[in-house]
């Protein structure tokens, strides 16, 4: 298994992803972010209050390993505002995106939206719903949406196997059902 997880990693750093954690509020995400920016796997966006991180974080973030954003405090939050107004096309005023961009999870998306990262790890701390979200609302053409996909790495502890299981329905989500997926 160790092989395994050592080949992952290997990989994983080639590509040398940036990916935005919206859950920096979250201990178990704090050390992960910590783990993946000190053995530089991928280049991590924490998102969240940087007093409220603790100084070994702050000091990967010295180092240029992890970058931490807090929403409310982004000098370039205008140009997230304007971009999401110009991607609802008037279904958006600038007041309403700047209130959307308080959430960390709207917050990513965009990031991931305009480029400013590969991808958003969310889910630990929110359900699925307020996960999926943002980007179904503001972020991705529905018809670049064609199905919900959730992939999960498992192994049975009897055999040294691994298996990688899809979960998929071939359906959008509804706006109805949305809320209540969890």
């Amino acid at each position: 298994m160790a092989d395994l997880f050592e080949s992952l990693k290997a990989e994983v750093k080639k590509v040398n992803p940036t990916l935005v954690f919206p859950e920096g509020s979250d201990e178990r995400i704090r050390e992960a972010v910590h783990r993946l920016a000190e053995e530089h796997l991928v280049k991590p966006i924490l998102i969240g209050k940087r007093d409220s991180f603790d100084e070994s974080l702050r000091s990967l973030e010295a180092q240029g390993s992890l970058s931490i954003r807090e929403p409310e405090e982004d000098p370039n939050i205008e140009h997230l505002v304007e971009a999401l107004v110009e991607r609802r096309k008037g279904k958006t005023d600038a007041e309403q995106a700047r209130g959307w961009l308080k959430n960390a999870n709207y917050y990513g998306t965009m990031l991931v939206y305009l480029g400013e990262a590969d991808g958003l790890v969310s889910g630990a701390a929110h359900s699925t719903a307020d996960t999926v979200r943002p980007a179904l609302q503001k972020s991705l053409k529905p018809s670049r949406v064609s199905k919900e996909h959730r992939e999960l790495l498992s192994w049975p502890k009897e055999t040294k196997s691994w298996s990688l299981p899809t979960v998929q329905s071939t359906s959008l989500p509804t706006a109805g059902r949305l809320p209540r997926l969890r």
